[in-house]
């Protein structure tokens, strides 16, 4: 499930959160030809959700060391 994707990812996070930074304050609306979920939802949201989704479930404050280092403007699920 959610819990195996996220843990598969953990090592992968340095490479991959600087893009996601790009994208973390983005309010531009990802549009109605995307997957219904995320449909007309701003992209700095669905980035936000991806990075508390990972702290929940990759490991706590070792992973939010890693997500701040690369996307400053995260605050923590736990703040």
């Amino acid at each position: 499930g959610l819990r195996s994707v996220a843990r598969a990812l953990a090592p992968h996070l340095p490479r991959i959160l600087p893009t996601l930074n790009l994208y973390a304050s983005d309010d531009r609306k990802v549009g109605e030809g995307g997957a219904h979920q995320v449909a007309d939802q701003p992209l700095g949201s669905l980035v936000t959700s991806v990075l508390e989704t990972c702290e929940e479930l990759c490991g706590g404050k070792e992973v939010l060391r890693i997500i701040k280092y690369a996307v400053p403007t995260y605050s923590s699920i736990y703040a």
